[in-house]
């Protein structure tokens, strides 16, 4: 989600590209809530990889809400322990907390998705790139790199691989569907909603990438 204060600095389209993908953002998760809810209650499972990449919106907002949970309880200053405020020891901890919590834990749930849940190889092949270019930060390592030693502005320098990214995730991801579609295989409708918000929140990411990078 995009800070009000963030918001109300971006361009026009901008606005408008975050307004749809925060929207989408809050379907996924509410279809994720409802496909654990009907694996309880017996209705469907959750075996099929659009349905796991629905989940991905749960695991992808339960470290955050974990974490703010903590700091509600005990008042820890996670932002003072990152920054080295109590020493080495809270340094230390805190940021192997963060490796945990918001790197690991993704980590394993694509890993697996691509080892379990995936049926065919193009399925692999979209929890893997996920698992590279969305849980290791790839782009901000990409981005630093261009910024600092070949001097390209900060605007294009994130613009820049952020389209890659997305434009790579996006095209495994059709590849999926193609392969889903063309072999005609049984899918339940999340397993279609899954795959579908997907492809559509990458190529708005990418499409956004994009327009920034043209408009330099």
């Amino acid at each position: 989600m995009v800070p009000p204060s963030a918001v109300e600095q971006l361009p026009p389209w901008a606005i408008g590209f975050t307004a749809v993908f925060n929207a989408l953002e809050a379907v996924g998760f509410t279809l994720a809530a409802l496909s654990v809810f009907w694996r309880f209650k017996g209705y469907a499972g959750l075996e099929q990889p659009g349905v796991w990449l629905l989940l991905s919106f749960l695991v992808a907002v339960i470290p955050t809400v974990i974490n703010n949970l903590l700091i509600t309880l005990i008042g820890f200053d996670w932002p003072g322990a990152l920054r080295g405020y109590y020493g080495t020891d809270y340094w230390a901890l805190t940021n192997a907390w963060y490796l945990i919590l918001f790197r690991l834990t993704p980590l394993v749930f694509f890993a697996y998705g691509a080892w379990a849940v995936a049926d065919t190889r193009a399925w692999r092949w979209v929890f893997v790139v996920i698992a590279m270019l969305s849980v290791f930060p790839i782009v901000a390592w990409i981005s630093q790199a261009l910024s600092m030693n070949l001097n390209v502005p900060i605007k294009s320098a994130i613009a820049m691989p952020s389209f890659i990214a997305a434009a790579a995730i996006f095209a495994v991801a059709t590849w999926a569907l193609t392969t889903d579609i063309t072999q005609q295989r049984r899918r339940c409708w999340p397993h279609w909603a899954g795959i579908g918000l997907l492809i559509t929140q990458q190529f708005l990411l990418s499409l956004g990438a994009l327009i920034t990078l043209v408009s330099g």
